[in-house]
């Protein structure tokens, strides 16, 4: 089904996300948030959007196992990630939208990872 938006309401819509959905977070397979992602104020990510359908805005975030807030959810142990969820801050109690992906396990202190976050409209 196509979508009912123009290219305009498809850019508004695409804006209000990035400006008020600006946090990402990292989590579990079992739902744990390891962190959030300020993608609009940390250095490791940055948003982007489809520009041959302009259907949804990604969020790409370039992790470590030994960034801090990696590192600290999980110090003597793998970090697993399972998905991605949207938040409007970094103390949001309830996500926007929720991004299923490939799990990634970072385990070695060198291991490093792409997420991307997706969100479709």
């Amino acid at each position: 089904m196509p979508s009912p938006f123009s290219s305009a309401g498809r850019a508004d819509i695409r804006d209000y996300i990035q400006q008020n959905w600006g946090w990402v977070g990292l989590r579990t397979p079992t739902g744990d948030v390891i962190t959030r992602i300020d993608v609009n104020g940390d250095n490791r990510a940055s948003w982007s959007h489809d520009s041959e359908t302009d259907e949804y805005i990604e969020a790409t975030i370039e992790i470590a196992r030994s960034d801090s807030d990696i590192d600290g959810y999980n110090p003597d142990g793998p970090v697993d990630i399972g998905d991605t969820v949207s938040f409007t801050s970094g103390t949001d109690s309830s996500y926007k939208s929720v991004d299923s992906a490939d799990d990634v396990t970072l385990e070695a202190e060198d291991d490093s990872a792409v997420v991307t976050h997706r969100i479709y409209f």
